[in-house]
């Protein structure tokens, strides 16, 4: 969490604060105004991983593999599925 005085910043643009924290294996969530493929590399950039909720548009993964059931919880069942996407230089996150 990055408490921030000005409740009006974009979101994104605070993301410069918060990488220097980011650390190998380290896992972050975030909402979906973090889905962009540049915040991905970031991540994978410093060997770490973002859970974040999927933008209606934004990176557009690809599936790898179809979605798997992983657990029933008391708010709903948790699926997990293994998807790329095209990093803007010929390979892939």
């Amino acid at each position: 969490m990055l408490p921030w005085e000005d409740a009006h910043d974009y979101e994104r643009s605070l993301l410069k604060h918060l990488l220097p924290q980011v650390e190998p294996s380290h896992l972050w969530a975030a909402d979906r105004g973090f889905s962009t493929r540049s915040i991905f590399q970031a991540f994978a950039a410093r060997d770490a991983f973002l859970l974040v909720r999927e933008h209606a548009r934004n990176p557009a993964p690809t599936e790898e593999r179809p979605r798997r059931k992983v657990e029933r919880i008391e708010t709903g069942t948790v699926f997990e599925q293994s998807v790329s996407i095209p990093d803007g230089a010929s390979g892939v996150l």
